[in-house]
């Protein structure tokens, strides 16, 4: 596949660049974690609840401040964000976030917007000639863009952990914490696989 090797992760790792043996390992650790943390049962349900009643809260302080104008995908994109941030990295996009989580999302909705059907045709040799080489740049530039927001939460949690803000306790409370607990769990036992 030619996006390997570029802006993804090295080597073909994580869950949407791996293929063969890294990719079942990433499936089956990224089912496991969600259904530890509830997918399919009640304490999911509990975390898209808390999520829809801080957004409903929202809606009820425009509506008693005067402000009759709500634009639900607006609101939806954001509860949305918010709970796959929440299951990621156990945080949410703050008030003063917003903004951040918007930037990312426009970046990679005009993938989808801008997608031509000449874009299949970009393959490792076509990748050299510069019309292609110039496409394939546009189309992985909001995917590096995710990707770096990403590595930084990571690295603040790994920081937070350093320092002791942030403890795992058990199976980690999000999916970043099972992730290095996997991580470190592998590098004790000297495994190789797809978590690095």
């Amino acid at each position: 596949m030619w996006l390997q090797g570029r802006s993804l992760p090295p080597g073909g790792r994580g869950l949407l660049a791996s293929r063969d043996q890294f990719w079942q390992e990433q499936q089956r650790f990224a089912l496991h974690t969600l259904r530890n943390f509830g997918m399919g049962r009640n304490a999911m349900e509990e975390r898209i609840m808390f999520e829809f009643e801080i957004t409903c809260e929202e809606i009820d302080k425009r509506m008693v401040n005067g402000q009759l104008s709500v634009q639900p995908n607006h609101m939806f994109d954001l509860l949305i964000g918010n709970i796959i941030n929440r299951i990621l990295f156990t945080d949410r996009f703050k008030k003063e976030e917003e903004e951040k989580f918007f930037y990312l999302k426009n970046k990679l909705d005009n993938i989808f917007d801008t997608f031509e059907p000449y874009d299949v045709l970009i393959n490792s040799w076509t990748i050299n000639i510069p019309l292609f080489r110039r496409r394939a740049e546009a189309l992985l530039k909001p995917q590096d863009d995710l990707l770096e927001f990403l590595q930084g939460q990571v690295q603040k949690r790994r920081a937070a952990i350093a320092n002791g803000a942030h403890i795992i306790e058990g199976d980690g409370g999000d999916f970043v914490d099972a992730f290095l607990i996997q991580m470190e769990k592998d590098e004790k036992d000297g495994t190789t696989n797809s978590f690095k």
